[in-house]
């Protein structure tokens, strides 16, 4: 996104000026994806900040295609096709992938399991959530405390022990949201970590989540 328009999302989202929302904002975005990108910025209490802004007209443009299921359903029977693989009831795997799909164009729905798994986690010694700032958080902007750490790429060069240590980490995260809070967090890849030289990982990106 042009910078401009990256600040003029969270004012028409939050109704409010990003200068009242924010202390600092800074333009240059340090990730992006496929339907939005995020920024760092620092609350005027001084707190560290992720801001994730969803694209103008992204989410309208995704559920129209996801709207068509038969289109979906055909793309996928051609998919798995072409790889040899068999989905038995292909319908029906259609209709789940657009609901998780849809899932992660909502940020309210997002901010809601950000704030499940915080609560799980809560001072816990070795896995860290975000917490949600929902005085700047809307339809189409999130905003969370920002997770110090490692990226993936950073993290390879760790010694073996400490790669380890995170290895377990992140087992006992996977393991445990389903056995204590019935969460899977479904989105595991490696961009959604954060490792620490101590051996305790954060965990980002919570919109698709399916909860049993």
């Amino acid at each position: 996104m042009d910078p401009q328009l990256a600040r003029e999302v969270p004012q028409a989202d939050l109704g409010r000026p990003i200068e009242e929302l924010f202390a600092e904002f800074s333009d240059a975005p340090m990730a992006a994806a496929s339907i939005g990108q995020v920024h760092h910025a620092v609350l005027h209490d001084g707190r560290e900040v992720a801001v994730k802004i969803q694209y103008p007209g992204a989410a309208e443009a995704i559920r129209d295609d996801l709207a068509n299921t038969e289109l979906l359903t055909t793309f996928y029977r051609f998919a798995a096709s072409t790889s040899g693989t068999t989905i038995p009831d292909l319908r029906s795997s259609t209709r789940e992938i657009a609901a998780r799909i849809s899932e992660e164009l909502d940020y309210r729905h997002e901010a809601a399991n950000i704030t499940a798994f915080s609560r799980l986690y809560r001072d816990h010694p070795f896995i860290h959530i975000p917490e949600v700032i929902h005085e700047a958080s809307g339809d189409r902007v999130l905003t969370m405390s920002y997770l110090h750490g490692m990226d993936w790429a950073a993290a390879q060069h760790a010694d073996q022990e400490l790669k380890d240590a995170w290895s377990e980490v992140i087992w006992r995260f996977v393991t445990g949201s389903i056995r204590h809070g019935n969460l899977f967090h479904a989105d595991p890849h490696p961009g959604n970590y954060r490792f620490r030289p101590d051996g305790q990982v954060g965990f980002l990106d919570f919109g698709c989540v399916k909860v049993s």
